[in-house]
């Protein structure tokens, strides 16, 4: 992977970093078995899913926590459950990064997204594993999303991020952005809005949802004509 890649996926992968580590601050004790959970799972796709690795991170923990579980003691499974999870916000950008189209990349960020945001919200306080897991559930049934000023600032590179990535990924049809340095500058100054919709929603959150909605179809408007019309704005 290039330097520049390298660049991009830690940018998107923000959100899902902090959310990982407001999870491990709120836990009241260390985890052994949720922080295997969650390493193994990384080291697994950062090694290539070298055999090795998932014999060391993936089936010990696994064989360990069943043989635990049979034997009466639940939390261990649960543990390694609920550091899959953590694992799974960053892992679900990561994979896709270069092998999918970009309208299907940009369905995996959102997912990934509303995962962080039951992430935070199932760690609002002080937790264990269980108590995590009982929270992430209800927070499905019952979508709590949660006011995290940090988490909305991260958020801004991110997505400046995910675009420059699906231009990349929209080639030969963006090309002439691409080759232009002006694009980059150009996608920094585009979270100048999104910075500004944070703050407006803090004051006034009835004006940032309408803001937010027409700012969505005038750059969906702006992509399709460029796409498909050709026109060159940059």
């Amino acid at each position: 992977m290039k330097l520049l890649e390298k660049i991009l996926i830690i940018l998107i992968c923000l959100p899902s970093i902090y959310s990982s580590i407001m999870v491990f601050a709120a836990l009241k004790t260390p985890d052994l078995f949720l922080f295997m959970g969650f390493a193994g799972l990384v080291l697994m796709v950062l090694s290539g899913y070298m055999a090795d690795v998932i014999v060391a991170t993936l089936y010990v923990p696994a064989i360990a926590s069943f043989t635990l579980f049979l034997l009466n003691h639940p939390q261990p499974i649960m543990g390694l459950a609920a550091g899959y999870i953590i694992a799974l916000t960053l892992l679900l950008p990561l994979i896709a990064f270069n092998h999918d189209s970009p309208h299907t990349y940009l369905a995996v960020y959102l997912i990934s997204i509303f995962l962080d945001i039951n992430l935070l919200a199932a760690s609002k306080t002080r937790i264990t594993s269980e108590l995590f897991l009982r929270n992430l559930l209800y927070g499905f049934r019952e979508f709590q999303g949660v006011t995290d000023p940090i988490f909305s600032i991260v958020m801004v590179p991110s997505i400046v991020a995910l675009l420059y990535h699906i231009f990349r990924l929209l080639r030969p049809s963006t090309s002439t952005i691409i080759s232009s340095h002006k694009s980059l500058i150009t996608l920094i100054l585009s979270a100048l809005p999104i910075l500004g919709l944070t703050i407006l929603s803090r004051y006034s959150p009835g004006y940032a949802w309408i803001s937010s909605i027409l700012l969505s179809l005038i750059l969906t408007i702006f992509l399709v004509l460029y796409l498909n019309l050709e026109v060159k704005f940059i």
